[in-house]
């Protein structure tokens, strides 16, 4: 049983290509039977104040997939070993998290994961298969991959403020006048 992976236009996405989506939804490809719908794509709060009575304001995020050959090339060697924590397939899919406004202030975003409830008989489940595993640890692969995104983008953030702030600090003078004999 394998799974294609749709966005909020019910078109099939390509894990090699950016999509951008407000919300993406696993499916069977077997009678195209939805099992989980993540949806990233939302608003999020940031509380960067403009004014003194400013203190959140709410905007909109995007939300994209990420070519698995980028993650791939930002998270594993040359010699195929994963950064990641776990190993990289050409069947994953990573979900990114784009916040338009950050400017390193605190923002908040609560995206939603959802699986239907089916009702009715059910018969006893058939044996695990690998396409069954890799659709059960699908949401997990697109958890790290959010998180390591958002670090990626943080990391850099980081050191272009740090970087920014040598850059201004004063240069103390040295003292003037004859220096002290011992």
């Amino acid at each position: 049983m394998g799974c294609n992976v749709m966005d909020e236009k019910g078109l099939r996405v390509d894990n090699n290509n950016v999509t951008e989506s407000s919300c993406f939804d696993v499916k069977a490809k077997l009678g195209n039977a939805s099992f989980a719908t993540v949806k990233l794509g939302s608003t999020y709060d940031w509380s960067k104040p403009v004014a003194v009575n400013d203190t959140i304001r709410t905007l909109n995020v995007t939300s994209k997939t990420t070519p698995v050959g980028s993650f791939k090339a930002s998270f594993e060697s040359e010699s195929g070993k994963s950064s990641a924590g776990f190993d990289i397939s050409a069947m994953m899919y990573f979900l990114s998290v784009e916040f338009p406004r950050w400017d390193g202030y605190t923002v908040y975003n609560d995206p939603e994961v959802g699986f239907p409830v089916c009702k009715g008989n059910f018969a006893a489940p058939p044996e695990p298969t690998p396409d069954a595993a890799l659709a059960q640890n699908w949401l997990i692969f697109v958890a790290i991959g959010a998180v390591a995104t958002v670090a990626v983008v943080f990391r850099n953030k980081i050191k272009h403020v740090f970087s920014h702030l040598r850059k201004t600090q004063e240069v103390k003078p040295a003292p003037h006048g004859p220096s002290p004999t011992p």
